[in-house]
């Protein structure tokens, strides 16, 4: 979870002179939070990331208009899977985690993720994309070893 001086330094790390042609940055307070804590880490607040707040525009700042982005053109990318929950199968990839004593090119030129995302963004329709192309690791579902916790964790936020 990133409060906001922390994005600003991940951002101008990774974008250098790019990060201006970013739309928009969300720090954690945007995120949906909840009274559990993660299963790996028992300190760690579990919170989800909400595409509906993007697509429903709950945040006038946001630069386009109401409905503009959907679940055909929006994709959310985490290496945690339980932050995707809320939004609908389809919507988010997860890459695995950045191993920071590793190489890891996967956004540079040739870089796994780098040529996916340059695959989708030729896509007509993200969710189909998704289905026909799975990237990373999988999203958790009913059939999830885990789904019993997550899904109390889930009801107590749609109740």
């Amino acid at each position: 979870m990133f409060h906001r001086r922390n994005l600003e330094r991940v951002v101008d790390s990774l974008m250098g002179d790019m990060k201006q042609k970013l739309l928009f940055c969300w720090d954690s307070s945007h995120c949906t939070t909840t009274r559990f804590k993660t299963l790996g880490n028992r300190y760690k607040p579990l919170v989800f990331k909400e595409l509906r707040k993007l697509w429903r525009k709950s945040d006038p700042n946001l630069p386009w208009e109401k409905g503009y982005y959907n679940e055909s053109n929006a994709l959310l990318i985490d290496d945690s899977p339980y932050k995707a929950l809320l939004n609908p199968l389809g919507t988010a990839i997860f890459p695995h985690p950045f191993k920071f004593d590793m190489d890891d090119d996967s956004l540079g030129v040739g870089g796994e993720l780098r040529v996916y995302l340059e695959r989708l963004a030729l896509a007509e329709n993200v969710q189909k994309f998704l289905e026909l192309n799975p990237f990373g690791q999988i999203a958790i579902t009913e059939r999830s070893h885990d789904w019993g916790f997550y899904s109390r964790v889930i009801d107590t936020c749609v109740h």
